[in-house]
């Protein structure tokens, strides 16, 4: 299986867990265990980068948080965690804060459900293998969030990335969303293996013919030609956490997080229907996205900047 977990306010605990990997924002550290992969992504600019935590957050499924302090950054990652439903998570008290204390403080929280656990390698191991299972991905469409491309010589263009759903194989035809563009597969590797398939949450390097470097963007997606849309309009069904303070209104600024793909947004128009906000917007650029999916509401000027989110209709 492929584990992929956001390592939350400690930089430094991916070193004991793993092999430091690809670092931008983030940093991965990698781990091969007989058939279980792990890749611990550490959002390490955080908070000074909101981007950061929500890269790591999007590209993971379960998430490892460590408690150091009560702060206000704490209370920010613990508001996107659960305006994002994550549940499957486990909790490291590392400092002098009184467990039953946070456990009040969370109570109603999707975090209440993460388990709490010694700051041990060999017991993250495994509590994730027994508690965190995780799909092949068979029967979906293939689509990958890059995050990072390079040249390699003798291999031609390199694009790195998470599978987030379904499975890629060599040869495969592909888009390179947002554009028209359409590659193939040249070859596939997983932790520096070569192999013919990748299933979903895979770290995965893909050769690619078709389009170099500069066609290329972080942010971007590859996935079957035609199963993606691309549009500068948005309609969610949004939720807001109960500690963000303004009113949204017609006319207020966003940035939305899709993906790895942030946009600025003017809110067009609000709706509430029992209780439901529905939310348009106009981006400032054409996004890449599907029906259904979760993106993240951000308000930079406001004390906590993540601030909701919403499913796109």
């Amino acid at each position: 299986m492929n584990f992929n977990v956001a390592l939350l306010n400690d930089s430094e605990f991916g070193k004991e867990l793993a092999k430091k990997g690809t670092a931008s924002d983030f940093t991965i550290y990698n781990l091969k265990q007989g058939e279980d992969t792990f890749c611990f992504f550490n959002p390490h600019q955080y908070p000074d980068k909101i981007q950061s935590l929500i890269n790591a957050l999007m590209l993971t499924d379960s998430t490892i948080l460590v408690i150091k302090q009560l702060d206000k950054y704490l209370g920010e990652m613990i508001v996107a965690l659960d305006l994002m439903g994550k549940e499957n998570g486990l909790i490291i008290f590392d400092g002098f804060v009184e467990k039953d204390k946070f456990v009040a403080l969370v109570a109603g929280n999707s975090i209440e459900k993460f388990i709490i656990i010694n700051k041990k390698p060999h017991e993250v191991y495994e509590k994730i293998q027994k508690y965190f299972t995780t799909s092949k991905g068979e029967g979906e469409d293939f689509k990958l969030n890059v995050d990072a491309f390079f040249d390699v010589k003798s291999v031609g263009t390199v694009v790195l990335g998470v599978v987030k759903q379904g499975q890629v194989n060599v040869h495969d035809e592909l888009q390179l969303y947002p554009t028209d563009k359409k590659i193939t597969v040249r070859s596939l590797q997983v932790h520096d293996e070569d192999v013919k398939t990748a299933d979903k949450g895979s770290r995965v390097g893909l050769a690619i013919k078709g389009a170099g470097v500069d066609d290329l963007d972080r942010g971007m997606i590859l996935a079957k030609p035609g199963s993606l849309q691309v549009a500068s309009e948005i309609t969610l069904e949004a939720k807001f956490s109960k500690y963000y303070t303004e009113k949204p209104e017609a006319g207020k600024g966003y940035l939305i997080a899709i993906g790895m793909q942030y946009k600025q947004a003017k809110l067009l128009e609000v709706k509430e229907d029992e209780g439901v906000k529905v939310l348009k917007f106009q981006l400032q650029s054409p996004a890449v996205f599907s029906k259904g999916e979760q993106v993240l509401i951000v308000d930079i000027g406001a004390k906590t900047r993540i601030c909701g989110a919403g499913i796109i209709q």
